[in-house]
């Protein structure tokens, strides 16, 4: 019986649990949360955080791990590269994952390789950040190298929110970094979604237009469209994009989460690409909308093994996915949708439960739940998404 290690025992690692647990795998999880869904589907559960490289590592020997996985999980990332190696498991080189991880170290590897993206500083105490940033034009973007859900990210319209904005954005940064970047005059939403990648050839994707709440948290993504409504020759210039640069790093296999702007000639320019699957369920959309099965598919490659061909292309499945939230902190009592929405839920995975406390939804992590949807035609999709918040009733109470 194989023994594949999972990193994390979240509702996002469950489907990379279920499908060991079909093929007759050995599941084992680890994380510092007991509690956490996942476990109650695993074999074995071992209280070991996924960042602890040489517990990871240790753990991996005692069990005696066939295939070490990071799944939708960006932390988890590294450490799966490096314990694989460690134990000459298949995985990405480390190089490749610490930069794809580093956002400071992925925007130096585009402007060495003369790709598209924002031009950037890396900035690591306050004493020079009003140096730094003179050679950038406002507005500006500041983000923590090495955080994921969009925490941290702030948009500066001028120089005496510079420090304001670096104290927020650095106590989400586990190495003690932030990038500022120039604000870049996009056209339409962000083009993202979900790549899958074997020897460094594109096998599936299935990209999106992404959604965010204007008002109370504008650069982190609460939804996304699908089919993407980008002509075909932007998505193929973004698609070869993506091939050239895991080819160029050594990404060789596996899933990949992307994000990237067009700008105003029409151009992509690279965000985001992201060592792993997406969370909030992507993957398990791109699943619904290709027929590949990413997470059985990041199992696989993880053991050394081919990954499946897609069964079906079924690419005019018009999907979308929604990160439900709310606008006021206080104590959840209840979520409910409309009636037109509720025909087209193919499933909610719920967050928060009654009685819990919720925040302001300011990063990936204040989400009360996802919601999967499914239309019956584009215009029906962006019509409903555009006002979803109108559909979905969050109660709580005020304390």
């Amino acid at each position: 019986m194989k023994t594949v290690l999972i990193l994390g025992g979240t509702m996002y690692q469950v489907p990379v649990i279920e499908y060991c647990k079909q093929k007759g795998y050995r599941a084992v999880t680890c994380d510092y949360i007991p509690s956490n869904p996942g476990h109650k589907y695993s074999d074995e559960y071992h209280n070991v955080s996924t960042t602890d490289i040489e517990g990871v590592l240790s753990l991996a020997k005692v069990i005696q791990a066939d295939a070490i996985v990071a799944y939708a999980s960006d932390p988890a990332a590294i450490t799966a590269a490096r314990v694989a190696q460690g134990l000459k498991l298949p995985g990405n080189s480390i190089e490749s994952v610490e930069i794809l991880s580093n956002k400071s170290k992925f925007r130096q590897f585009l402007e060495k390789n003369r790709f598209r993206t924002p031009k950037t500083v890396t900035i690591k105490t306050l004493q020079t950040i009003e140096k730094d940033v003179q050679k950038l034009s406002y507005p500006l973007i500041i983000k923590p190298v090495d955080s994921s859900g969009s925490k941290g990210v702030i948009k500066i319209d001028s120089p005496d929110k510079l420090s304001e904005s670096f104290d927020q954005s650095i106590r989400f940064s586990r190495s003690g970094s932030v990038i500022i970047e120039e604000f870049i005059d996009k056209i339409g939403p962000i083009l993202g979604g979900e790549v899958f990648i074997e020897n460094g050839k594109r096998l599936a994707s299935f990209l999106g237009d992404q959604l965010c709440d204007a008002q109370l948290a504008p650069y982190t993504p609460c939804g996304m469209i699908f089919p993407t409504r980008r002509p075909p020759e932007i998505q193929l210039k973004v698609l070869n994009t993506v091939e050239t640069i895991v080819n160029k790093l050594g990404f060789s296999s596996g899933g990949v989460n992307i994000e990237f702007l067009i700008d105003q000639k029409g151009e992509p320019i690279v965000i985001e690409i992201g060592p792993r699957t997406g969370g909030n369920l992507l993957p398990e959309l791109a699943t619904i909308g290709t027929g590949f099965d990413f997470a059985g598919n990041s199992v696989e490659t993880a053991l050394g093994n081919k990954p499946a061909p897609l069964k079906l292309n079924i690419r005019d499945q018009n999907l979308a996915y929604y990160a439900v939230h709310t606008n006021d902190a206080g104590i959840l009592k209840e979520v409910t949708f409309s009636d037109k929405l509720s025909r087209h839920i193919s499933n909610y995975i719920q967050l928060k439960k009654r009685g819990d406390q919720v925040e302001p939804f300011r990063s990936a992590n204040h989400s009360l739940g996802i919601l999967l949807l499914k239309f019956d035609s584009p215009q029906d999709s962006h019509s409903i998404m555009s006002i979803i918040d109108k559909h979905i009733n969050v109660q709580l109470e005020i304390r």
